[in-house]
């Protein structure tokens, strides 16, 4: 996906809205399209930048969920 490649290389002057949308895709879209790696650096770039939000809070925990990392990711 070009456009998540493009969000992460521009990294912390990324729009965290964006982010959102492309790590939605990342985990929960068609499998062929899925790539968690990238989207849990994604969801925790955005969580850093805006700790507070709900919608950066939620990415991080599902790309935690599809990257296996279970536990941790009930925190979010």
């Amino acid at each position: 996906m070009d456009l998540a490649r493009k969000i992460d290389d521009l990294g912390k002057d990324a729009n965290p809205n964006d982010t959102s949308l492309i790590i939605g895709d990342l985990v929960a879209g068609e499998a062929h399209m899925r790539e968690p790696e990238l989207a849990l650096r994604l969801a925790k770039r955005a969580f850093e930048m805006q700790p507070q939000n709900g919608l950066a809070k939620q990415d991080l925990g599902w790309a935690l969920f599809r990257n296996g990392y279970y536990e941790e990711s009930l925190k979010y």
